[in-house]
């Protein structure tokens, strides 16, 4: 597999978890990063799958790079698997050293495409056997904007752990936060990054706690934006209901402290926390953006709002935080939606499937 680094996004995790469960069921597994390797490289050496950094850098990466074509020829796989932010010039890479087939996943897309963003994705779907997408969303851009023909698309929604998950109960967080036992806690598990648009839950945040409510907003992540949220929630006069943890290794433990999870984001593919907050019955509510709508079955395993909208983030929150009943409703329904829907082994189930026919193919 080659991706640009295993950092502890969701993109990444999915691939590693993905890495780790194919060797568990006995294939040859490699990961190779093209810029740094990250935190999860480490963990998942001590699952048996090696982890190697071919940085790819300057214009000529785009011919092939050398580094990488050798160390594919070294290895020689039966099937290269790239990922978001590496598909061009790992796939040309791929070709050069005669790989047997050549899958990609497109996890997502830039919230400004370049212009020839569709034409590079064309041409490097002309390199691949197979074409994934993790929501419909993105299959229609790839078959419409990308013109990657029917024939070479598939659809493998992003899976979670569903026996990690769901299982724990509420731990100690609101005591070691500070926060009263009885606090109502909205939470999201992301990237600090523009693209999530964070700073548009503190306005509703602000409307709740006038209402006589109170409620604390729980960021888990880290990235670019922690200033900018920092900054927007003093000028609203929330700072002191704002809680940025930073980076948490186990985001399991940290769902079951919410009592609502919300993802305001601009652009989404198939996001990994919203599952993983629905696999732990948190009762969601997401904008309705790329895959989230069939995530949460057009709003039948959860509460899809217009994005940018804090109206109706709002009216939203008012309506799960003021109903117990409605939010364990929205609990069970996401658990069973992700069971049915979005589990890890079915994830692998369909990759695997793939692989056997780019195999076969070749």
């Amino acid at each position: 597999m080659i991706l640009p680094s295993l950092e502890m996004g969701g993109m990444e995790r999915i691939v590693a978890q993905l890495a780790c469960q194919l060797s568990h069921r006995g294939w040859r597994v490699g990961v190779t990063c093209t810029r740094i390797e990250g935190e999860l490289g480490p963990w998942l050496r001590t699952e048996g799958v090696p982890v190697r950094v071919v940085p790819l850098v300057g214009a000529g990466s785009w011919l092939g790079s050398p580094e990488l074509i050798r160390a594919l020829r070294s290895s020689a796989p039966t099937i290269v698997h790239t990922h978001s932010g590496t598909w061009f010039r790992a796939a040309f890479a791929a070709a050069r050293a005669r790989a047997v087939g050549c899958l990609h996943t497109v996890h997502g897309l830039l919230q400004q495409e370049p212009w020839f963003g569709p034409s590079e994705k064309h041409l490097a779907a002309r390199l691949s056997g197979a074409v994934v997408t993790v929501s419909p969303s993105l299959m229609e851009y790839m078959e419409h904007r990308a013109h990657v023909p029917r024939s070479k698309l598939h659809l493998v929604p992003n899976g979670v752990d569903t026996e990690r998950l769901g299982a724990r109960p509420r731990g100690d967080l609101r005591s070691r936060l500070g926060l009263p036992s009885g606090a109502l806690v909205l939470g999201t598990v992301a990237r600090l990054d523009p693209i999530k648009n964070l700073t548009s839950v503190l306005g509703p945040l602000r409307q709740l706690v006038s209402s006589g409510r109170d409620a604390y907003y729980v960021v888990a992540g880290e990235g670019p934006e922690r200033e900018a949220i920092e900054r927007r929630a003093e000028e609203v006069g929330v700072a002191g209901r704002l809680r940025l943890l930073g980076t948490v290794d186990d985001t399991a433990a940290i769902y079951p402290e919410f009592d609502a999870f919300v993802l305001p984001s601009f652009l989404e593919g198939t996001s990994l926390s919203l599952l993983e907050a629905m696999a732990s019955r948190v009762p969601c509510i997401a904008t309705k953006v790329g895959g989230n709508p069939a995530v949460l079955g057009d709003g039948a395993a959860g509460v899809l709002i217009p994005p940018n909208d804090e109206e109706a983030m709002t009216a939203a929150l008012f309506a799960v935080l003021g109903s117990s009943a409605e939010r364990e409703r929205l609990g069970r329904a996401g658990r069973l939606r992700v069971e049915q829907h979005y589990s890890l082994s079915g994830m692998v189930d369909r990759y695997e499937e793939l692989y056997r026919k780019l195999g076969k193919a070749a």
